[in-house]
């Protein structure tokens, strides 16, 4: 029906409206938490190698030498390669639970995976002539290998947190302060690599040729999907 107003008319519905069904994200689809006991039996079943892979990872926290030591032994770089690739999606699904970027889960997992296949390429493309090949492989797998940590610490933290109830702002910011010294001691782990071939100049040049394309790419995604 119409009803008269000073500047025009209201038009009025006889019948009520449905309520707007509230979007629903990722995590609150029974599919994601399908996929995340999934990706959870699939890693439990690499438990040995797991616990492998574990015990030449924590020295590299406190030295850079193990990370170079990893790259000789071809089965552990095998076994890091693999498990990184196992924990990436339980790593973005816990981000996306934790509502740590504006894009939706697919685009955040596509997002990162162009950011690390960047690198990837940026390492094989990149001339090293000054750094030895086994100290290059260990100073581009640095972060791949530390993403191990990472990610266990970053289910970790949402599971615990989860468990308690504590409010999703306190931890957001706790995975970020997690992500913000993965990051930094990833690229301090890569410059002390590469500096033991070359001096402090060309260890500069050749971190910013490795992190800034992959970070403004992330970046960009971002800005742009969000």
């Amino acid at each position: 029906m119409f009803q008269d107003f000073p500047n025009g008319l209201l038009w009025l519905s006889r019948e009520a409206l449905s309520p707007a069904s509230p979007e629903l994200s990722w995590t609150d689809n029974p599919a994601g938490g399908i996929l995340s006991v999934v990706c959870l039996l699939v890693a439990m079943c690499d438990i040995k190698d797991f616990f492998i892979i574990w015990k030449p990872l924590m020295p590299a926290l406190a030295r850079w030498k193990p990370l170079v030591s990893l790259e000789y032994n071809m089965q552990l770089s095998r076994t890091r390669n693999r498990l990184a690739g196992l924990l990436f999606l339980p790593f973005c699904l816990a981000a996306d639970w934790a509502g740590l970027t504006p894009l939706p889960l697919f685009q955040f997992v596509g997002a990162l995976a162009v950011t690390g296949l960047l690198k990837w390429a940026i390492s094989r493309i990149l001339s090293h002539k000054r750094v030895s090949q086994d100290n290059w492989n260990a100073a581009t797998n640095a972060a791949f290998s530390l993403f191990i940590v990472l990610s266990v610490t970053a289910v970790l933290t949402v599971g615990i947190m989860g468990a308690f109830k504590v409010v999703t702002d306190v931890v957001r910011i706790v995975l970020l302060v997690e992500i913000g010294l993965f990051w930094l001691l990833s690229t301090v782990r890569e410059a002390q690599i590469i500096n033991s071939n070359c001096g402090p100049i060309r260890t500069f040049l050749y971190l910013c040729a490795l992190e800034l394309p992959p970070c403004a790419a992330l970046a960009a995604a971002i800005l742009y999907l969000g």
